[in-house]
């Protein structure tokens, strides 16, 4: 319970000040999983409920608003703010300590019952939050800690400095510091240090995010999608990519070549990008994966730059 003080500027370690102005002055906000349980949000209208068997019958797509941001009716929003999947077992294989400071199944076998996705935004009392993006994690139904694993997007130690004792030497976040979660949160796009899948082989999901938006009055959300890594859904697919126009640049800058991606198949599904390239360039997308609905054609940039005037056409395909 400690941890839902330890919101607000100045972080944790000014938590016990009197008056309570800095670090416990802001109640984090209670994840997916808690709302839940405590009957703070409905199904169907807050967040949208599915059983990893539905995505046998092919992937989930939907929009997350952030969850600072309230939603429904009387709000002019019909927004979700979470995804909760519910699994019949968790069949990641128990894990130790001892091998791994992150061992998530410590305590054996079909240990949680649950993923959510949520979205973070620095805004209401989350403005003090490290980050804002997707938050993946595994739950528990039961009432025995941990109920929550966040799963990090960025699980390599975070090597940030804590504080500065009195002599001057400086002290590490620990492993099992909550503040190495500071970079857990997964994003859209290609940046650097952006992460926008994960995938999990043990419980056959793999998660996107494939987008984000903000709307008229700066409310954030997160176009995401989940599929079962063994079934796709019992649908004819087919794809055609065509490259388009080329906005050309000299060298040394970045010329932009656009595509079409049509899909001809029954259903909405997902695109992963990739180019073959005759000549060394660096080159990147807006995105790794695209959503596309049945039926539907969208344009494509892919973004190329190259140090030297090449002799012939850059070849893409």
């Amino acid at each position: 319970m400690s941890r839902g003080a330890f919101n607000g500027p100045g972080g944790p370690h000014t938590r016990w000040m009197i008056p309570a102005v800095e670090g416990s002055s802001s109640p984090s906000h209670h994840m997916l999983r808690n709302k839940i349980k405590q009957d703070f949000v409905t199904e169907g209208e807050e967040y949208l409920q599915i059983d990893r068997d539905d995505l046998k019958d092919g992937p989930v797509f939907e929009n997350i608003l952030t969850r600072a941001v309230p939603t429904g009716e009387k709000f002019g929003r019909d927004d979700y703010i979470g995804i909760n999947i519910t699994m019949d077992e968790d069949k990641t294989p128990r894990n130790y300590l001892e091998d791994d400071w992150r061992a998530d199944m410590q305590q054996g076998e079909d240990w949680y019952d649950n993923y959510t996705l949520e979205v973070v935004d620095q805004v209401g009392f989350d403005s003090f939050q490290m980050d804002s993006g997707v938050l993946v994690a595994k739950t528990k139904d039961e009432e025995r800690a941990p109920f929550i694993w966040v799963v990090d997007a960025h699980p390599e130690d975070i090597q940030e400095v804590d504080f500065v004792r009195p002599n001057g030497t400086i002290q590490m976040l620990s492993k099992g510091d909550y503040q190495q979660l500071a970079d857990a949160l997964f994003k859209a796009g290609t940046g650097e240090g952006v992460v926008s899948e994960y995938v999990d082989e043990h419980n056959r999901l793999h998660f996107y995010v494939l987008d984000k938006h903000y709307d008229d009055v700066g409310a954030l959300s997160y176009r995401t999608a989940v599929r079962h890594l063994d079934y796709g859904g019992d649908y004819t697919r087919e794809m055609n990519a065509t490259h388009q126009t080329i906005d050309h640049a000299s060298p040394g800058n970045i010329e932009t070549h656009t595509f079409t991606v049509t899909n001809d198949g029954e259903a909405t599904d997902l695109y992963r990008l990739n180019v073959d390239v005759d000549e060394e360039v660096e080159y990147t997308f807006d995105h790794h994966v695209i959503e596309v609905d049945a039926g539907e054609t969208v344009e494509v940039p892919l973004y190329v730059r190259f140090q030297r005037r090449l002799m012939l056409p850059l070849n893409i395909r």
